[in-house]
């Protein structure tokens, strides 16, 4: 972990990953070093359960945070958004680094429209619609961490998440400037998805 000194994480932050990390793995290396996680290059990062996918979102979500840039999770259940939520408050909150979520219609999105957070964590849904109705949010962000990115396979909720990445893409297209890291748990073939 020490070994990223020098690449603009905070000293509090680089402790805070020694005190819960021994030590980065294959995975987070050859994202570190072989494909550019912390240069913004977009990755699709397809490892089983437990493999340590989910630092590679951390690790450019804290580096955007420490360039004052801004990151969401998206993420498929309000569960997954809670359990995140507070890991990353225990582990990020003490340091500065403002964390927000939203996952339902009653959610206090005021934060978030107006950029004063550095973490957002939100359900697919929850993102597609404040995206769509306040679309000045994508000119905010820098950094989009899908997780269970598997989901585009789901016959019930797929769409859902493929509407949401068109909205992402497009975005990306008319010139913003956006690092999109895809998580999934199913190991194998990925049908294209990395194109």
């Amino acid at each position: 972990v020490m070994s990223l000194e020098g690449r603009g994480f905070s000293a509090a932050v680089l402790a805070a990953w020694k005190r819960t990390l021994p030590a980065l793995n294959a995975l987070q290396l050859a994202a570190i070093n072989d494909y550019g996680v912390l240069d913004g290059e977009n990755l699709v990062v397809v490892a089983p359960t437990s493999s340590g996918k989910t630092m590679i979102g951390e690790l450019a979500a804290l580096h955007a945070a420490a360039h004052r840039r801004r990151t969401v999770f998206l993420l498929p259940l309000k569960a997954l958004v809670a359990d995140k939520r507070r890991y990353f408050t225990a582990l990020y909150g003490g340091h500065g680094v403002r964390i927000v979520e939203a996952t339902g219609e009653s959610d206090d999105v005021s934060s978030v429209l107006r950029g004063q957070y550095d973490l957002g964590l939100f359900t697919y849904e929850k993102f597609a619609s404040l995206a769509l109705t306040y679309p000045h949010i994508l000119d905010q962000v820098s950094v989009v961490v899908i997780d269970e990115v598997q989901m585009l396979a789901d016959e019930s909720r797929g769409a859902n998440l493929e509407f949401l990445m068109t909205v992402i893409a497009t975005r990306s297209s008319e010139g913003a400037r956006l690092q999109l890291i895809a998580l999934s748990g199913v190991v194998g073939d990925t049908n294209g998805l990395e194109r």
